[in-house]
């Protein structure tokens, strides 16, 4: 809180950020509270003590079985720990949350489901889990792994209630605004999973319980709606939030009869803490949002800043919640003197909201978007909201504007985001900043975007991509590319399909995963095969491997000549198959360097034109090489910037995708 230039109040939150996510990192929680010392196990609990030890070699089986957003890199990190002692298990994750190729692992299966409404594959992965524990003896240990969101993951529901009416009730109880607590009471008592039911099916086994936190106060019985912890609510508690939501007449019938069961006597109770299954269970907290923001109060200290953290149970409407943020910001902000050093409030806990209307996305954001309302008007506060626990929504819908998204550095990491664009989708870049270090990161979510006119994403500095689904169309057939960067491209992982109208891309990519490239330029900067056209607009197309098998599928969002193609699935040296109607072309994936389009991309500030629409210095009209080029009938020139010369008379035109000298088709500001 001070008024720092953008570039360094970014940067400052940035570092806070990474240091708070740094300290409940699911792996690393787990190997700070497991140590191994030959064979002999030892499990830490919040204070440092040991909780339980143990040697190895006592027991037939080791297993690991869990759920939740961050249950993957927790379920790596067991297997790294431990490596071939551990003889199975089985772990639920979020769509798009497994560990990527080449980390997955080897003795625990991974599975996926939906979340937050529960699904068919959580089902049936959550009543495997719980079957594997029923096979589980005296002599074995269970090792159990839970993060936010294993309560949605792991619908291991009571035979008389079907899935679909859970996920009914579900929806109704996140729309009018029912907190995790109370969500997470009605789930115990429907499932055979949660409130400590997954230790009773263990029974006599050893469990040991790591476990992160996502909810206020840290309740280990409402975290993951507890399967190792015993569950001190009841059925008659189940009645009051239906009642109090007016839930009553609106619900399944098959959930309220499984629930009136239970206030009858019918229905027997969830397990409590004098069941005998619990003197063999010891439950551990990893990770909270307290260890966050103390990790983030170190990290504003370092930076020079005076932290403050207001409180580790914030909860309430999101809306609300960021207006009352905003009001003690500004009381902070009037309290301080000049020469006083700035400060920095930190408040965790968890928010919810009450839908009204089709809106979308989660409530992290809608805090983000309400406090940046009230700040509109406001100097020397900056605001950053942050979720811990994994994902939160977004769901972005952009169905016509001019640039999409933008900003100085611009990373995302999650959501379904869908952008058309007559200009730039994606642009890393702020026209106010005239020395910094822009970037685009994508290391998650699903991002479907078209432009008309521009660049599908263009950082004014490096672009990175690491995961999850990246689908970018360029229509414009002028110097605009489906990626574009002044700094370096990298693709490392995720499925990640560029195509455009134009050449291909601006500068150089480092491909760390492989990747095939059809039409334009090949690697190492030599040409490569050109075709006028590879797929035309609204046609199907699929890409092949040498086998046949499809290794993706899709319509061309525009006509193009370019696309490049990565995935886990494509393997260096191989040959790939594009087909399009009665059309093939076969490319041969590679990985490395590689060297796409003549052009400089993004390197000056119209997209690779000089401003003066001058072609850069030292261009003679040769191909680097010296040579001259040979063209056939009616093609046009590459510039070594990715520019188009003026055309000669009677060729071409600005229609032809043509940009006469001294104009441009695309924005010629620094933030282009």
């Amino acid at each position: 809180m001070t008024d720092l230039p953008p570039c360094q109040a970014a940067s400052e939150l940035r570092r806070l950020t990474d240091a708070a996510l740094s300290a409940v990192a699911p792996d690393g929680a787990v190997l700070r509270h497991l140590h191994l010392d030959g064979g002999k196990l030892t499990l830490i609990d919040e204070s440092g003590a040991p909780a339980w030890s143990g040697r190895l070699d006592a027991y037939r089986r080791i297993r690991v079985l869990g759920a939740g957003k961050g249950a993957a890199p927790m379920a790596a990190a067991l297997e790294n720990l431990l490596g071939d002692r551990i003889s199975d298990g089985l772990v639920i994750v979020k769509y798009g949350h497994d560990l990527p190729e080449g980390q997955r692992t080897r003795h625990i299966r991974i599975k996926e489901g939906g979340h937050p409404v529960p699904d068919e594959a959580g089902a049936a992965a959550a009543g495997e889990i719980v079957d594997m524990a029923r096979d589980s003896r005296e002599d074995d240990l269970v090792l159990c792994t839970f993060t936010g969101g294993a309560s949605a993951l792991t619908p291991a529901l009571h035979p008389e209630i079907p899935l679909a009416d859970m996920q009914r009730l579900t929806c109704m109880l996140l729309e009018c605004g029912a907190t995790i607590h109370e969500i997470n009471t009605l789930r115990k008592h429907l499932s055979r999973f949660s409130g400590g039911s997954l230790v009773r099916a263990a029974f006599p086994a050893t469990v040991l319980g790591l476990i992160v936190s996502d909810v206020v106060g840290d309740d280990l019985d409402v975290i993951a709606s507890g399967p190792t912890v015993p569950d001190p609510s009841t059925f008659a508690d189940c009645l009051r939030v239906v009642e109090h939501y007016g839930l009553r007449w609106k619900m399944p019938q098959s959930i309220w009869a499984h629930i009136e069961g239970g206030l009858q006597g019918r229905t027997p109770e969830t397990p409590k803490a004098d069941e005998p299954a619990f003197g063999r269970v010891r439950n551990v907290l990893v990770a909270s949002v307290k260890q966050a923001l103390e990790a983030a109060a170190d990290e504003a200290a370092r930076c020079g800043f005076v932290p403050r953290i207001l409180t580790t149970a914030m909860s309430g409407e999101a809306r609300r919640t960021a207006e009352q943020l905003v009001a003690e910001a500004r009381r902070a902000q009037a309290g301080l003197r000049p020469g006083d050093a700035p400060l920095c409030l930190l408040a965790g806990g968890e928010t919810t909201v009450t839908i009204r209307g089709s809106g979308k996305g989660g409530r992290n954001q809608e805090m983000a978007l309400a406090a940046t309302l009230e700040l509109a008007d406001d100097r020397g506060i900056d605001l950053i909201c942050v979720g811990t626990d994994g994902t939160d929504g977004p769901t972005i819908d952009i169905t016509n504007c001019c640039e999409g998204l933008e900003g100085a550095e611009l990373n995302v990491c999650s959501g379904d985001i869908t952008i058309n664009a007559s200009d730039d989708c994606l642009n890393a870049a702020n026209s106010d900043l005239t020395d910094y270090d822009f970037t685009m990161t994508i290391s998650g979510g699903t991002i479907d975007a078209c432009s008309s006119a521009g660049d599908g994403f263009d950082s004014n500095g490096d672009l990175t991509i690491t995961g999850d689904t990246v689908i970018v169309w360029t229509a414009n057939t002028a110097d605009n590319e489906p990626l574009d960067a002044d700094g370096t491209i990298t693709v490392s992982g995720g499925t990640v399909l560029a195509a455009g109208g134009s050449s291909g891309m601006g500068m150089n990519l480092e491909a760390t995963q492989p990747c095939v490239i059809y039409g334009s330029t090949g690697f190492g900067g030599m040409p490569g095969s050109t075709q006028s056209s590879l797929i035309a607009a609204d046609a199907d197309f699929t890409i092949e491997d040498a086998d046949g098998n499809a290794v993706y599928s899709g319509t061309a969002r525009c006509g193009t000549n370019f696309i490049l193609f990565s995935s886990a699935n494509v393997v260096a040296d191989s040959a790939y198959t594009l087909k399009a109607g009665d059309s093939s072309t076969e490319e041969t994936a590679q990985s490395g360097t590689v060297s796409t389009g003549m052009g400089m991309g993004g390197g000056f500030p119209s997209g690779g034109q000089k401003p003066d629409g001058e072609p850069p210095d030292g261009f003679d009209g040769q191909m680097p090489n010296g040579e001259k080029s040979e063209l056939l009938d009616g093609e046009v020139p590459e510039m070594p910037s990715g520019e188009r010369p003026t055309p000669p008379s009677g060729q071409g035109s600005p229609t032809d995708g043509y940009a006469p000298a001294g104009d441009s088709t695309s924005d010629t500001t620094p933030t282009a």
